[in-house]
Order: C-alpha cells, then sequence, then structure tokens
C-alpha cells in the first residue's frame, strides 16, 4: 500500500480533492521517502539510501551521512536505478570538498565537479558508474577502493592532471574510454581483468 501512495502526484491530489495547495504538499511530503541533508537529497529504496542528487548545486562542501535514521547510505549518483536526471552532483562547478563515508558501494554523479582536487573512495566501493568523475580538470590525487572491481565508461574523461593510479587486482572490468583525455601517462592493468572494452 506504501508503495503505491508513493505514485499519487500531487496534479492528481489537486484534481481529486477539494485541498488547500498546503496541504496537498504537506501529504506529499509524508508520502516521500526522500530525505534532505546539507543540501543533498536522499531516496529510501529496499537495500537503503541512496543520494540521488543536490537540492542546490552551488554547494561548497559536503559530508555524506553513512546512516539515516538506523539505514545505510549505499550509493551516491547511481544513475541506473535512480531515474533522476541529473543523478549526483552534476555540474556542481563551485563543490571543493567531498566526503564519501564507508558501507557506500557504488560512486557516481560528479559530472563537471571541476574545482575538487582530490577524493577519497571508502574500502567498501565496488564500482564507479559511468561519467563519475567527467571533466575534473583539477583532480590529481584519487585513493581507490581496494575491493573495487567495475570503472564504468568515461568515469575520468577530461581529469588532465590525473598522472597516474593504482588499481588492484580485485578490479575485473575497464569499460570504453574509461581513462580517455586524462593525463594519465601509465596504468599497470590488473591480473584479474576479465573485460576491456
Amino acid at each position: 500500500w506504501y508503495r503505491l501512495c508513493r505514485k499519487i502526484t500531487r496534479d492528481k491530489l489537486l484534481a481529486i480533492y477539494d485541498m488547500s495547495e498546503q496541504c496537498v504538499d504537506e501529504i506529499m511530503k509524508i508520502l516521500s521517502d526522500d530525505v534532505i541533508i546539507d543540501e543533498c537529497v536522499y531516496r529510501l529504496y529496499d537495500d537503503g539510501y541512496h543520494m540521488i542528487k543536490v537540492a542546490d548545486n552551488s554547494v561548497l562542501e559536503v559530508n555524506i551521512p553513512q546512516i539515516i535514521d538506523g539505514i545505510q547510505v549505499i550509493s551516491v549518483g547511481q544513475e541506473s536505478i535512480l531515474e533522476v536526471n541529473p543523478p549526483g552532483f552534476w555540474e556542481c562547478e563551485n563543490l571543493k570538498k567531498v566526503r564519501i563515508p564507508e558501507d557506500v558501494k557504488v560512486v557516481g554523479g560528479f559530472y563537471q565537479c571541476s574545482n575538487i582536487s582530490q577524493i577519497v573512495l571508502p574500502s567498501t566501493v565496488t564500482e564507479i558508474v559511468s561519467d563519475a568523475f567527467y571533466w575534473w580538470f583539477k583532480l590529481n590525487n584519487l585513493v581507490i577502493s581496494k575491493n573495487l572491481q567495475k570503472i564504468g565508461s568515461n568515469a575520468f574523461y577530461g581529469c588532465y592532471l590525473m598522472k597516474s593510479i593504482y588499481l588492484s587486482d580485485n578490479v575485473n572490468c575497464l569499460e570504453e574510454i574509461c581513462f580517455g583525455e586524462s593525463g594519465l601517462e601509465f596504468v599497470k592493468l590488473p591480473d584479474n581483468l576479465k573485460h576491456l572494452k
């Protein structure tokens, strides 16, 4: 019943029932699983909270919480499941610092965050999705999770200052041009690599 209620739109409530707009807005808040913390919108799915987008793309610094209401945050900007466009921190050109906590498994949605020079991915991250760090002009220091398994297409496209990257042997999939137009001078391919597109 609760999931069905989430499909009720604001316009439907206004059209069917004789309610004030303020009353309808309050009902929509109750039916929503979205939580806003520090300008970031989190949505609850069956497997945990997902950071889906920013409410204000002029945000300067973000600390993603590890837990919201006792439930883990497990992804940041995971476009494939979120049905949110654009996901994550797309075009947050003023963003300078992001802290991603342990338990996050999938990272993406940092398209054109061109003022960040470094990021540390927690050891729990297993996937960096497509376009995750696209056009990070200043990125020069990246700490990759030892448990990382997959890097999506264009993930580090245009990261000119990134000269090297260490990939653990757990990485088994590198999608097309994941390091395209980057400054990489050398990459040692992991021994367990199965998919190189």
